[in-house]
């Protein structure tokens, strides 16, 4: 199992991630890591950052997901979708309460009346 652990650190100014991954009765920690950017050219390939094995990468990323959303992040992104989706359950809603409401008794003509 793996496990993602954040921690935002005031004072140093640093949000703070650890991966960690369970074996039986062994716990395996990542290996710090330094975020160093260089500058590349033009024509230079771009070496991945970080690599994760594809049977991994679904798990860890949405530990890291939820690792950051409890140290307090959250993706503008994510919360746009949740206002877009709530705008579309209500419309739904909507449009159910239209369409499934009791239909009016249409056995008698409606006689509307018009003064030309």
């Amino acid at each position: 199992m793996i496990e993602v652990r954040t921690h935002s650190d005031p004072f140093s100014g640093t949000t703070q991630i650890a991966f960690m991954k369970y074996e039986g009765n062994r716990l395996y920690v990542a290996e710090p890591m330094q975020l160093v950017f260089k500058e590349v050219g033009e024509t230079e390939p771009i070496e991945p950052t970080l690599k994760i094995e594809r049977r991994l990468a679904d798990q860890i990323l949405q530990e890291l997901s939820n690792g950051l959303n409890k140290a307090g992040y959250r993706s503008e992104l994510i919360e746009g979708y949740k206002l877009e989706l709530g705008a579309v359950n209500k419309h739904l809603e909507d449009m159910r309460a239209l369409v499934f409401k009791e239909k009016p008794n249409v056995s008698r003509p409606i006689i509307t009346r018009c003064d030309d």
